[in-house]
């Protein structure tokens, strides 16, 4: 892919170095599944600068935000998307790039945010660390896909993430995905609602079986909630850099009354039993989309260049 600088000679890019793009920069697609770039060349008056596969991450190289109702990753309009792209002392994940500020709960200091992921920690065995995005917004059909990754092997017990739809407050009220890192390795999923404190599966335990657990490696984990009266709830696993699976690992159904209505979405992250604590998980790309065709429509979608950067060490 190729970048068009247009007539730009301002730019004089350096190992390491962040530079801000001009306005007629024009975007190569993303590659399915992530995963690096092939080649990538910025052509400018002064010439052409080629950097070669091994030296370009495209989530370091560039960000994309949808703005406004924009055509998102995952599905239609935008409504939460955070590249968790800042830095944040521990005490809190600070503010998405749509959707607003987080609300967290528990020790203040097991959340930061590393300048490229927001930061979870389970400090210690039994401990649930969760955060929801509750000024973004309520919609209804809800599509949301998060990249996520721990630093451990689970030892002890299971490392479990969460990801919570129609969430009405922090601590209860919602759906939730549940995909557990397990201490013989394998990768499960499970949907739960829960309400006014009250766990209940919606559907039963399943393990995809197309992916094993590795300490340091990211998985995708997409979720979705649909219609109301009976609401659809469906979820996938895979591994960060593979092509997305087609079909749903996991779905089921629901016709709670008080989660018949619109709601927001969080993240949680919990350790059980766990014998290796602390354990770290780290979050990134996170996306909270509309399901195409399914909400009354948004605003035109746009979407903005905030920060192109490289991470080249030598050209």
């Amino acid at each position: 892919p190729t970048i068009d600088w247009g007539t730009n000679t301002n730019i004089t890019p350096s190992p390491g170095q962040g530079f801000t793009a001009p306005p007629s920069l024009s975007l190569p697609a993303l590659p399915a599944g992530g995963g690096l770039l092939q080649t990538l060349t910025a052509t400018s008056t002064a010439g052409s600068l080629s950097f070669p596969a091994p030296t370009i991450d495209r989530d370091a190289f560039y960000k994309v935000i949808p703005q406004g109702g924009g055509g998102g990753g995952a599905g239609g309009a935008t409504n939460v998307f955070d590249s968790a792209d800042r830095t944040v002392a521990a005490g809190g994940l600070g503010t998405a790039d749509v959707g607003g500020a987080w609300t967290v709960g528990g020790t203040a200091t097991d959340y930061s945010v590393n300048g490229s992921q927001l930061v979870l920690v389970g400090s210690a065995a039994g401990v649930t660390r969760r955060g929801a995005l509750l000024s973004a917004g309520n919609w209804q059909n809800q599509d949301w896909l998060v990249r996520v990754q721990t630093d451990k092997v689970p030892t002890g017990a299971s490392q479990t993430m969460y990801l919570t739809l129609r969430q009405q407050n922090l601590d209860n009220d919602f759906y939730r995905v549940i995909c557990a890192f397990t201490a013989t390795l394998s990768i499960t999923l499970s949907i739960e609602k829960v309400v006014g404190g009250v766990n209940t599966f919606v559907a039963n335990t399943v393990t995809p079986g197309r992916d094993t657990f590795a300490a340091n490696t990211a998985y995708w984990i997409r979720a979705q909630a649909e219609d109301f009266s009976y609401t659809v709830l469906r979820a996938k696993v895979w591994k960060f850099g593979n092509v997305e699976p087609t079909g749903w690992d996991i779905s089921g159904g629901d016709a709670w009354p008080s989660l018949q209505t619109t709601g927001t979405v969080g993240i949680r992250f919990y350790v059980g039993a766990a014998t290796n604590t602390p354990v770290t998980s780290l979050w990134d790309e996170l996306q909270g989309n509309d399901i195409p065709n399914r909400n009354p429509v948004g605003p035109t979608a746009t979407r903005v260049l905030r920060q192109a950067h490289h991470r080249a060490s030598s050209f």
